[in-house]
């Protein structure tokens, strides 16, 4: 198993996470319809 490395987020890495967040709350509505359909964050 590979080694888990664990760091502080970068100015740079907020695209990607932003994306990642959007991703999840896509899922998420599959289970919960009562999730608005415009953008949501956490």
């Amino acid at each position: 198993m590979k080694k888990i490395i664990i760091r502080k987020a970068r100015r740079t890495d907020l695209k990607k996470l932003l994306a990642l967040e959007q991703g999840i709350t896509a899922a998420e509505r599959f289970f919960y319809p009562t999730l608005k359909e415009e953008k949501i964050q956490y």
